[in-house]
């Protein structure tokens, strides 16, 4: 079963009310993003596209996370205000139900064609982009569990985790019985 995803924010449950407006704001968190500020324009076919036409993606904002309860927005991002910081994108998440061809690119760091971004029933976490992402403000963490609760559920996937000192890649492989790691 291929759960669909658009939902943005946790707590109103507005999401982009277009491609354009999806791909607007993902694009603003990469400019924002050390690893992707550098993409050039024509990357974002290949990179970002295939997931928004999918429905595959799930934008982040501050709202009710498990987890960030305890976080003040006026201290999360000096100037900028609790509504402010609540309309804001704070990470997301693209992913792909891939065949075993498609899987087999994705582990070999080769670009998907688009059509191969829901080819199979192996879902891969292809991106998960969270610029604003600290060890004391555990984002990341907290997307993560929210993916895993919501449109995850149920489900094994695996993801490409890339060490930022040695670029060592791992796919790792959450599924009922926890995750798993091999070198790549």
């Amino acid at each position: 079963m291929h759960r669909r995803s658009r939902r943005i924010d946790l707590e109103t449950n507005v999401g982009p009310r277009s491609v354009a407006e999806a791909l607007g704001q993902i694009t603003w968190l990469l400019t924002q993003s050390p690893v992707h500020k550098h993409l050039k324009l024509a990357d974002l076919e290949w990179s970002i596209m295939p997931a928004l036409l999918h429905e595959q993606f799930r934008i982040f904002r501050f709202g009710p996370l498990p987890g960030l309860d305890g976080i003040d927005p006026e201290n999360f991002l000096p100037g900028v205000t609790r509504e402010g910081l609540e309309q804001m994108p704070l990470g997301v998440a693209l992913w792909g139900w891939l065949s075993e061809g498609a899987e087999q690119k994705v582990e070999q760091g080769e670009r998907l064609d688009p059509a191969e971004w829901k080819s199979g029933d192996r879902l891969w976490l292809l991106e998960l982009i969270v610029p604003f992402s600290t060890v004391e403000n555990r984002l990341a963490e907290v997307m993560m569990a929210d993916l895993i609760a919501g449109p995850f559920a149920g489900q094994s996937f695996s993801l490409h985790r890339t060490d930022p000192t040695t670029g060592r890649k791992d796919k790792v492989t959450f599924g009922r019985q926890g995750a798993s790691a091999s070198q790549t």
